[in-house]
């Protein structure tokens, strides 16, 4: 398939994808749009590959090439005769990142602007650039998911892009939604909460986390990252915390049968402290629930707060009764 050819048909793909994801809004249609999302950028050629500094220099000594001649599959073999995948010592990194690329289409498409020719624009200002894994870890703490600007971003991490005056920064895309805020967030949950009934105590206890009650050491509690619900859970803190927990899960069946779906149990054996409840990522048990809304905003507090009273409602009993 010709670069052209490749082109026109990831975006028309995207396009429809697109909008199926926005229209139908099932689950399934989601994760068919992210992945699709990401391995348009696993494809794309569109643009020779950036490198920071580091990984240039980095790379030129271990091999005497040039690492920007290397993509995600790339092997490579050093001076000392050893193969190797690029990809293992160095991240193939993007610079506007897999969440900032799919909530622009999406605000696009719902803005009436996102045709196939727009797609094509974003497609080809997808820049990726080969850092260090250090350099990665540095950039992941405060520009994991949004990068308003991805230059500016590097800069802040102290990624210096090698041969940088080469690069043009109206080649490099750049997010046009508005992303909420965590504190935009909160506020809106609150004034959800406010309008159902004033029992829902809701106190910011951090600036990405709340409680909304507090008994026998078991919080309801909400974490929000990035300006989107990242997880919901009772959240059980104290010396008593396993005792807890355990009484707690003798009553698994009747919980989740009146939630109507299954919970994470994370023991959390390392620690103390102990959680019930459903996890945005890296949970033992995946549940069919997605907490980023940002797919589809225009009822997120009314859906956040709809699972606060489903947990308020089912725990309250049983945590008073300990």
């Amino acid at each position: 398939m010709d670069e052209q050819r490749e082109l026109n048909f990831w975006s028309k793909l995207l396009l429809d994808v697109t909008k199926e994801t926005i229209e139908n809004n099932s689950n399934a249609v989601k994760q068919i749009f992210r992945q699709l999302t990401r391995e348009s950028w696993k494809l794309n050629t569109f643009q020779k590959n950036l490198a920071s500094t580091k990984a240039y220099n980095e790379f030129y000594d271990l091999t005497g090439q040039d690492i920007r001649n290397f993509n995600w599959t790339s092997k490579v073999k050093t001076k000392q005769g050893e193969t190797k995948r690029v990809e293992k010592m160095f991240k193939f990194e993007h610079l506007t990142t897999a969440s900032d690329f799919q909530k622009e289409l999406i605000h696009l498409y719902k803005s009436n602007l996102l045709t196939i020719e727009k797609i094509k624009e974003l497609l080809q200002t997808q820049q990726i650039c080969w850092i260090t894994i250090e350099e990665d870890k540095e950039l992941n703490k405060k520009y994991l998911k949004h990068r308003p600007n991805p230059l500016q971003a590097y800069k802040e991490c102290n990624i210096d892009i090698y041969q940088l005056e080469n690069v043009n920064p109206e080649k490099i895309m750049k997010p046009t939604f508005k992303r909420k805020t965590n504190d935009e967030i909160f506020a809106k949950i609150q004034k959800e909460l406010n309008n159902l009934n004033q029992k829902y105590k809701f106190k910011v206890t951090k600036n990405s986390h709340a409680t909304i009650y507090n008994k026998n050491n078991c919080y309801l509690h909400l974490r929000v990252k990035e300006g989107a619900l990242k997880d919901i859970c009772i959240y059980i803190n104290g010396e008593k915390a396993k005792e807890t927990f355990n009484k707690i899960k003798l009553n698994k069946t009747q919980i989740e049968t009146t939630l109507g779906y299954n919970l994470n149990w994370d023991e959390n054996k390392k620690k103390k402290a102990t959680r019930i409840g459903r996890f945005f990522k890296g949970a033992e048990i995946n549940t069919p629930f997605e907490f980023d809304y940002n797919v589809n905003e225009n009822d997120y507090e009314k859906k956040v707060v709809k699972e606060i009273e489903n947990f308020y409602k089912v725990f309250t009993p049983i945590i008073e009764k300990l």
